[in-house]
């Protein structure tokens, strides 16, 4: 064997080792992903039904608002 086909080979193993370490860092960030893909759902019903019920409300604070003023013309 010539040197020149030793290093090759090195270079060779080199990158494969650093491709299996990409695959395991792969793993492991698809794994994170998935819990914070069930998150960002929680949360996102979460601040859904946050916002139903600021509009309810400032739909009743409106209609309020609206029926003191016109109870104030009447009066």
């Amino acid at each position: 064997m010539s040197y020149v086909y030793i290093l090759k080979q090195q270079r060779l193993a080199v990158g494969l080792e650093k491709i299996d370490e990409a695959q395991v860092q792969l793993k492991d960030l698809d794994a994170r992903l998935q819990v914070q893909r069930k998150e960002f759902a929680k949360r996102s019903e979460e601040c859904r039904h946050l916002l139903e019920k600021i509009a309810e409300k400032q739909a009743s604070a409106t209609e309020k608002e609206t029926e003191a003023l016109d109870t104030k013309k009447i009066t």
